[in-house]
């Protein structure tokens, strides 16, 4: 099973292919998409991504986890051994929002 392609994306509207909604942020997997609010975990652009944020998307079983930084790359990531031990199963990478998109639409090809 693949994960839903993004059908649009610009500053703040992110558009899943198959989902009535749209989001501002969001969480995709193999088989679904979510709005990911921030304030469940006390993400912000400092300190960033927290662990809790992942282990959503990875009790999915995913094999590559791809973290879009933000539009700027504002959103800061923490390679910490927590964060690491989160991803033991798969590989993770971050990049820029724009190109974390082109990479889950390549890897649904």
């Amino acid at each position: 099973m693949s994960s839903p392609e993004i059908a649009s994306l610009s500053w703040g509207h992110m558009k899943v292919k198959g989902c009535s909604s749209s989001y501002k942020d969001c969480k995709v997997w193999p088989g679904g998409s979510r709005a990911w609010d921030w304030r469940e975990t006390g993400t912000d652009h400092r300190p960033g991504v927290q662990p809790a944020d992942l282990e959503e998307v990875l009790r999915k079983g995913v094999e590559l986890l791809v973290i879009g930084r933000g539009m700027s790359e504002a959103l800061q990531v923490e390679l910490s051994p927590r964060f690491k031990e989160k991803c033991h199963h798969g590989q993770f990478i971050l990049i820029h929002l724009e190109n974390s998109v082109d990479v889950l639409i390549k890897g649904n090809s």
